[in-house]
């Protein structure tokens, strides 16, 4: 390590050979050296480096000026960057002004919009689930959905094909665990097939469902197995209907 110290500093003088030859001997004969050096004596001491750097700088060539043009050059950037800057802080206060009237004024209206949501009594849904090999995501999806809905009236019908056991006795196992909130629906025919005939089962078995409670929903409710709900979502749906046909 020592030596390529001094190797770096021995190539320095040996560049400022043109301009400083006076320096460049001192460097030969170490006589810019470290006083307090405490190495052993065999191995020569190493520089001193700040009496080297002021050498350095007294050796350096002066600075030939900056070209005119070139300063008023230079200056115009400066200034225009500077305008530049101002301009987009001024910017962004005021998208900041216009973000923080927004949410301190609705802040009241978002309070008032959900006690009126909690003001409507609870209508029934259908939420209607179409399922094709989806038995690693299925019960999660329903105990997710049981876990986080606020709200009380309404029933999942899952859809399954006779040739996709594995989601069956997924859909099986949640409908033992939650038989007054999920339902089986099996398609009669072998999957994979469209959305739409899985979803046509599952309108038919909703209208049985109907007719056998005698109770109406007042909606259905169509989403995926991959789906995670949000919890005020059937209490917009029921704050829409029946004045809406299709949310």
């Amino acid at each position: 390590m020592r030596m390529l110290i001094r190797a770096a500093f021995l190539g320095a003088a040996l560049a400022l050979a043109g301009e400083a030859p006076a320096f460049e001997e001192r460097v030969y004969e170490a006589q810019i050296v470290d006083p307090h050096w405490q190495g052993p004596r065999d191995e020569p001491p190493l520089p001193d480096f700040d009496k080297l750097s002021r050498e350095l700088a007294m050796a350096a060539p002066p600075t030939a000026p900056l070209d005119p043009a070139l300063e008023a050059y230079a200056q115009a950037v400066l200034v225009l960057t500077i305008i530049l800057a101002a301009l987009i802080l001024i910017s962004g206060i005021d998208d900041a002004f216009i973000d923080a009237y927004y949410w301190l004024s609705g802040a009241g209206r978002r309070k008032k919009a959900l006690e009126r949501l909690e003001e409507k009594a609870q209508s029934p849904f259908a939420i209607m689930v179409p399922a094709w090999k989806e038995h690693d995501v299925i019960a999660a999806m329903i105990e997710t959905t049981l876990r986080r809905l606020d709200y009380d009236a309404f029933r999942i019908f899952c859809g399954v094909y006779r040739n996709d056991p594995a989601t069956a006795a997924e859909v099986d196992r949640m409908a033992a665990r939650y038989p007054d909130r999920v339902t089986r629906v099996n398609v009669p025919h072998d999957g994979p097939t469209c959305k739409g005939d899985c979803l046509n089962h599952i309108v038919r078995r909703v209208f049985a469902e109907e007719q056998r409670s005698g109770k109406r929903f007042a909606g259905m409710v169509l989403h995926d197995s991959e789906d995670v709900i949000h919890p005020l979502e059937l209490k917009l749906f029921n704050s829409l209907v029946p004045g809406t046909d299709l949310v």
